[in-house]
């Protein structure tokens, strides 16, 4: 379809260079033959639009920033956005849908099209999600560029610290997802998260437990856990002991017994993760 060389896109005979930025060319939108792009006057300027992305990568050395072979979703950890501009009858003005492209794994679809809604409708909740994920550690910039073009289609991207969404660590997605869901509950609800811990840097996880505390107020978080981390930020009547026992699943808070040891291995100096790791707990 196109190739790339020391920083210019081979289209036909004619090179285009390719901005740094990853902005698109205005050249490639006022070329009055669109077969010199490919053989469609709608998708393929948008696809090129597209491997200027890519091209953004590239000249960064980001890992994996290769040119796309079939289309700029030939690789299912990129993320992007897409909607075509349909010619509908005078009558009946149905208007397009952005359609989310290279998801994976499946449960991001959900939450990568909510955010990029919230980011479109200017909702609030964009901009409180994007000064936690700053605050915590997650990242230091999170940003969803919207090209809308003026006659063919629309596309847009999520890119955190400059690099697509689909392509960064799995402890920064794991941040996202729990920001989303802690953002997307309603008040007086009860949200359930397995061992935030997976994948997260411990000290991403201590500022991200004090953002859960300071949502604590309206709604309850149910952790579990098997981090020494995690149980040094909470207070021991915070605690609730799983165990099994004659083949059923027990859950119990700290006896009065247990508490009081608590109370004085802490006033110690010592930290509730030392308590239960030095036996004090038998269920432990």
């Amino acid at each position: 379809m196109w190739q790339m060389k020391d920083g210019r896109a081979l289209l036909g005979d004619k090179e285009i260079e390719i901005p740094k930025d990853g902005s698109v060319p205005n050249s490639v939108f006022m070329k009055t033959d669109p077969s010199q792009i490919a053989n469609s006057e709608s998708l393929q300027p948008s696809l090129f639009a597209l491997f200027c992305l890519y091209a953004k990568r590239v000249y960064a050395g980001i890992p994996h920033a290769v040119e796309p072979k079939d289309g700029p979703w030939a690789r299912t950890d990129k993320v992007f956005f897409y909607k075509d501009k349909k010619k509908t009858d005078a009558a009946e003005q149905t208007p397009s849908r952005w359609e989310i492209l290279g998801v994976n794994p499946d449960r991001f679809t959900q939450i990568f099209s909510e955010i990029f809604e919230w980011k479109r409708t200017d909702s609030p909740t964009f901009t409180e999600f994007t000064a936690l994920g700053q605050k915590i550690g997650a990242f230091r910039k999170f940003e969803i560029p919207i090209t809308e073009l003026p006659d063919g289609p629309s596309f847009a991207s999520i890119d955190v610290d400059d690099v697509n969404v689909g392509a960064a660590p799995d402890g920064t997605l794991r941040l996202i997802e729990i920001l989303y869901a802690m953002l997307s509950i309603q008040s007086r609800s009860i949200l359930l998260l397995e061992e935030p811990e997976t994948g997260i840097h411990p000290g991403a996880l201590i500022r991200l437990l004090s953002v859960l505390d300071a949502y604590a107020e309206d709604r309850q978080f149910l952790i579990s856990s098997h981090s020494p981390v995690i149980f040094g930020q909470v207070k021991p009547e915070e605690l609730r002991i799983v165990y099994r026992q004659d083949g059923q699943t027990h859950v119990r808070a700290l006896v009065v017994s247990e508490m009081d040891r608590a109370a004085a291995f802490l006033s110690q100096e010592g930290t509730l993760d030392e308590f239960l790791l030095s036996g004090a707990i038998d269920d432990t």
